[in-house]
């Protein structure tokens, strides 16, 4: 003869009982989104010159008046230049120079990757 199912088991009243798990909901469909670009502040309009013009408008200046130099003080770039952003004060065709790439593709880079380039141009 087959042997009989076990008899549920039943918890003492004292003995909290979990509550049910919760029935899964298919996951929504994924919409396609572009990859986030942290795109560079834009440098602070007017005063300067020096390299002018560019696609931003902003103020440009070329790459040897923005590298870091231990015997020229910071106090010598030009007014205004934000010493931890001087890459943007590239022009667009001095900066694809520079670091050979965009400045969207520099700024979608991580920013281990972004510091690394500029020291090995004397911009950080």
């Amino acid at each position: 003869p087959a042997a009989a199912p076990p008899p549920p088991v039943i918890a003492p009243p004292s003995v909290p009982v979990d509550p049910p798990a919760p029935v899964a909901q298919p996951p929504a469909p994924v919409q396609p989104n572009p990859a986030p670009v942290a795109a560079a502040p834009a440098p602070p309009s007017g005063g300067g010159g020096g390299g002018g013009g560019g696609g931003d408008g902003g103020p440009f200046f070329p790459l040897e008046q923005l590298q870091t130099d231990p015997k020229k003080p910071a106090s010598t770039w030009p007014e205004g230049v934000d010493a931890s952003r001087r890459e943007t004060y590239l022009s667009d065709a001095d900066f694809k120079t520079v670091f050979n790439c965009t400045k969207d593709e520099f700024a979608a880079m991580p920013q281990w990757k972004r510091e690394l380039l500029k020291k090995k141009k004397g911009l950080f």
